[in-house]
Order: structure tokens, then C-alpha cells, then sequence
């Protein structure tokens, strides 16, 4: 969100005497994948300048994420999800796109 227009978010919510306190920032930092993790690392950081933008003093930050499964009763799991990470890509199919 550019600055302006957390400027005027800050603005509107003072006019309805309502304050800004906090952020909550949906991120998943538990991903093996360095792409998804750079990414998550970006839009907290943007989070963290929006924050201060809106003159809020805390920002909600998650270090993982539970996630969801088509498995019953397992919950998010990573360890599933790795075999397929750790399966080789065939470098003869050519890629959608």
C-alpha cells in the first residue's frame, strides 16, 4: 500500500475516532522453499513500513503456519511435501506456461 494512501486510511480512521493498534501480517516463514521464503521476507517488510504509516505500534508476525492437508487428521505437514522437493524434475518435459 502506497504511503499516500496509508496517509489516508490514518486520516479517516482519526476522523471516526478510531486508532490504528496493530497489523497482523498473514506470512509463513517454515517454507524449505528459498523463493516463498525471500517473498514472505519482502511483503513483512513492506508490512513493517505500512505499519509504521499508519501509526500503528505492533505488527502480528507468524513464524510458521499450520497450514492444511487433504489427509485426514494430519494438519499441515511439511514432511509430506518434501519427498515431492526432494523428487528429481525431468528436464525433457517441456514446461507450461
Amino acid at each position: 500500500m502506497p504511503e499516500s494512501r496509508c496517509q489516508r486510511l490514518r486520516k479517516y480512521a482519526a476522523g471516526k475516532a478510531i486508532e490504528i493498534l496493530a497489523v497482523a501480517a498473514n506470512n509463513d516463514f517454515s517454507s524449505p522453499i528459498s523463493d516463498r521464503l525471500e517473498s514472505q521476507l519482502l511483503c513483512t517488510r513492506e508490512l513493517i513500513r505500512i505499519t509504521a504509516d499508519l501509526g500503528a505500534k505492533i505488527i502480528r508476525v507468524f513464524l510458521a503456519w499450520p497450514g492444511v492437508t487433504n489427509v485426514a487428521g494430519q494438519g499441515g505437514r511439511y514432511d509430506n511435501a518434501r519427498k515431492g522437493f526432494a523428487a528429481p524434475i525431468s528436464r525433457t518435459r517441456p514446461h507450461s506456461r
